[in-house]
């Protein structure tokens, strides 16, 4: 016998190759088309006909479509580890004869073993749908807001650009305006269903926002307040007050509360009538002072420009915290005073105590639409098939 006739593959081993309990390759490449169909994205049905779209996937929305396109994945690692394990079948018949692997892998069901690997890939295809946040359908919600009605008025006059707060860092101080901006924000993350309203005011006071819950609308105008927001020089501290009277019409008797945030360095003489004018309206009023109650030089060159047409003032501003001013005006309408911390400790306490004190107030309900969440179904569907998965045996019984 020659040394090639001795490598040729004998007809017992041929017929052990031929034999491999496994599907062959043509029949492998159908299954996973078949497969690739029936795990069609749902976005690729939306983009049939009208029609269609609407007997197959009507008013379908996916929160995050992008994990759809996962679903391909899984026909590649189909394929993969079908053909990894005809390689190792192939690798076993070179060491082992037809007998021997029958007698091995006679207890083994070519069916189950295909039938475990479409369990498990619908399983991980349910798990990826139900990742998506599949949504049909509509449900209507009475949402209900109840707090308190809240009305911060900010001195914006040239006395608030005076640097006398110490800053965070230590470093150079910071203007009392800053720091107001700062108390505003906090206030407003601190709200939760209490509506709020925001007033301006030098020399005379301007609503910028009335009563409302739409907090971010208000947020807005944080970075306008500026001196030159309002061109009247001054701080009309009875007439803000008065303002915000009216402000609160549509407000229960015992929820209204004006936050005022000022220096107090006030040019009107009759702010004690108006807060015990608000104390009739049942509004408490709470101070918070900004600034030193030592007199503060502001200088011309720290000052915004004039109005057009105007020629700028020479003079400098003296201004300083009016304390007891502020003390008297919360006192009255029996509300507490703050004088203003660079920690938001200070407004902190303001609202606890307006919160605790005042009665809050069921607010104007809305309805609001919501789409009904349909993962569960997706998800259950995919335990549903693991479990299968799991407890099927790939050795007969």
């Amino acid at each position: 016998m020659t040394q090639d006739q001795s490598k040729q593959p004998t007809p017992k081993a041929t017929q052990a190759q031929s034999s491999t309990p496994l599907l062959p390759p043509s029949v492998t490449w159908v299954m996973i088309g078949v497969l690739m169909v029936l795990l069609c994205p749902l976005t690729l049905l939306l983009q049939l006909p009208e029609k269609l779209a609407a007997m197959l996937a009507p008013d379908i929305n996916i929160l995050r479509p992008w994990v759809l396109s996962l679903l391909w994945l899984l026909p590649a690692i189909a394929i993969f580890l079908q053909q990894a394990r005809r390689a190792r079948m192939l690798r076993l018949h070179q060491f082992a004869s037809e007998h021997t692997l029958h007698s091995l892998l006679r207890h083994y069901s070519p069916g189950r073993i295909v039938l475990k690997g479409w369990l498990l890939g619908s399983a991980v295809a349910f798990f990826l749908i139900a990742w998506s946040g599949p949504q049909w359908g509509t449900r209507v919600r009475l949402l209900q807001r109840k707090g308190i009605d809240v009305i911060v008025a900010i001195d914006v006059s040239e006395s608030m650009l005076a640097r006398d707060i110490t800053s965070a860092t230590g470093g150079r101080k910071q203007r009392r305006l800053d720091l107001a901006r700062r108390k505003v924000r906090y206030l407003m993350e601190a709200l939760a269903g209490e509506r709020i309203g925001i007033i301006a005011f030098s020399g005379k006071p301007v609503t910028l926002c009335p009563l409302t819950i739409d907090y971010n609308t208000c947020a807005v105008w944080l970075e306008d307040f500026d001196p030159r927001l309002i061109p009247y020089s001054g701080t009309a501290l009875a007439t803000s007050i008065k303002h915000a009277i009216p402000m609160f019409a549509t407000s229960g008797m015992n929820s209204r509360a004006l936050f005022l945030i000022t220096d107090g360095d006030d040019h009107e003489k009759n702010t004690i009538q108006a807060a015990k004018d608000a104390k009739k309206q049942g509004i408490r009023i709470y101070t918070l002072g900004l600034g030193s109650t030592e007199e503060v030089t502001i200088s011309p060159q720290d000052l915004p420009p004039p109005p057009p047409g105007q020629a700028p003032d020479p003079r400098p501003i003296v201004t300083r915290l009016n304390e007891k001013l502020l003390r008297d005006i919360s006192s009255e309408t029996g509300a507490t005073y703050r004088h203003a911390e660079i920690s938001q400790r200070d407004i902190r306490q303001l609202f606890e105590h307006a919160t605790q004190t005042l009665e809050a107030r069921t607010q104007k309900s809305r309805r609001q639409i919501f789409r009904e969440e349909r993962f569960p179904i997706f998800l259950g569907l995919g335990l549903l098939f693991f479990l299968v998965d799991i407890s099927l045996r790939e050795r007969r019984s």
